[in-house]
């Protein structure tokens, strides 16, 4: 259970690289671009965490290869009906 009404009220998606329990970079990316409930692998480039000042270097913060799917849950969905999932 959530405090939200759909998925577009959440807002945004982040992805964080941790490293001695600090999240040393991040993504962050807009919650509808991962309502296909059979995506892609998409790559994400990190950005560094400043407050953090880990990573010194932008093109060392990190790219991660995901797939993610966010579904409401307003209607049931059986997700090995969906290739990556199987």
């Amino acid at each position: 259970m959530a405090p939200y009404i759909n998925i577009a009220d959440i807002g945004s998606v982040f992805v964080y690289l941790h490293y001695n329990d600090e999240r040393i970079s991040f993504w962050k990316g807009n919650i509808l671009e991962f309502t296909d409930p059979n995506p892609e692998l998409r790559w994400i480039e990190l950005e560094p965490d400043l407050a953090v000042g880990q990573v010194k270097e932008h093109y060392k913060a990190g790219i991660v290869g995901l797939r993610l799917s966010i579904h409401d849950g307003a209607t049931p969905i059986n997700w090995m009906n969906y290739r990556v999932w199987s």
